[in-house]
């Protein structure tokens, strides 16, 4: 790309490179954090199973110490499980959303080849070579018999219609290929490949991924107290 960018096009680069790069952060930190859910339940199961199977385990702790003990127990594998399956479904999300923003940044910096606008067609000579150049047609022609401005135009307009019409054609079908691959309404697939968006549908769906991601963190610390209070009532009573 080289020295021709401009500010906005590396503006779009930087985030378009940095999308992949913090989808891979977030993914090895919810790798983290599922397995430290899984060892914290694990161990809350493996102790409520020794609790039940061993009835002198509890023995030194009073009865509403053991009560305290089995609820902040259970309480922890509740919460682990809720939080796990929320967690897997916030991540199949942010994927998707974050995959919605890499592509639009990947067509935006996608270095593509258009036919100059019929305006711009002010002389004969680039107008016989533009039909060449960008339709891949011969139109000489026009040069051998010596054809006016006037025609020269009329056929590059004829072609440039030919060459919008076709890529619509090819763009609707794009979108109702990924639409219909997807499960998914025509609309949606023409929604997503269309230059339009909706920035305040996409913003409520941020809000909501940001409002689903807090309850993750908010049920995995529930979780992790739980079990931190469970482990101290168990310490007091083997200390006793």
């Amino acid at each position: 790309m080289g020295s021709s960018r401009t500010p906005s096009r590396a503006l779009i680069e930087l985030f378009r490179d940095w999308i992949p790069v913090s989808k891979r952060e977030y993914e090895d930190i919810s790798k983290e954090t599922v397995q430290a859910t899984v060892w914290i339940v694990a161990l809350a199961t493996g102790l409520v199973s020794v609790a039940t199977i061993n009835q002198t385990f509890l023995s030194g702790l009073t009865p509403s110490a053991r009560q305290a003990l089995v609820v902040l127990l259970l309480a922890t594998i509740v919460l682990g499980v809720l939080q796990r399956v929320v967690h897997h479904l916030l991540n199949q999300f942010v994927g998707r959303h974050l995959l919605n923003l890499h592509l639009r940044l990947v067509g935006f910096s996608a270095e593509v080849s258009t036919p100059p606008e019929l305006d711009l067609m002010t002389d004969r000579e680039k107008t016989i070579s533009a039909l060449q150049e960008h339709f891949g047609v011969d139109y000489s022609f026009l040069r051998t018999y010596n054809v006016p401005l006037p025609g020269c135009r009329e056929a590059y307009a004829s072609q440039y219609e030919l060459w919008r019409d076709q890529e619509k054609a090819i763009t609707a079908w794009l979108a109702q290929t990924i639409a219909a691959f997807s499960g998914k309404q025509a609309s949606w697939g023409h929604e997503l490949l269309g230059a339009d968006l909706n920035l305040e549908t996409v913003r409520k769906k941020a809000v909501r991924l940001n409002v689903v991601a807090w309850s993750v963190f908010i049920i995995f610390c529930l979780m992790t107290a739980a079990f931190v209070s469970a482990m101290v009532i168990l310490g007091w009573s083997l200390l006793r």
